[in-house]
């Protein structure tokens, strides 16, 4: 069962895209746009997960005019 992480948080809905090989998705929760990673393990506590995490919310950055990193969690299945 794979799990929906959140990413960042954003006003706008984006198309999806990929960075490294990891798909982005927009999903609307309330009017407000949650960038989400669908997984099937949650990540690792590890420095390079957390630099992987990083340079992906970077990434989405350079895609989104406003974006509000979250700290990375589930909202669930």
């Amino acid at each position: 069962m794979s799990h929906v992480y959140v990413v960042a948080l954003t006003s706008r809905h984006y198309p999806p895209f990929s960075v490294d090989g990891r798909r982005i998705e927009f999903i609307n929760v309330h009017g407000v746009f949650a960038a989400v990673e669908r997984r099937f393990d949650a990540p690792s506590a590890s420095e390079a997960e957390l630099r992987s995490q990083h340079d992906l919310v970077m990434a989405i950055f350079n895609q989104a005019e406003d974006l509000l990193p979250v700290r990375f969690g589930a909202l669930g299945p």
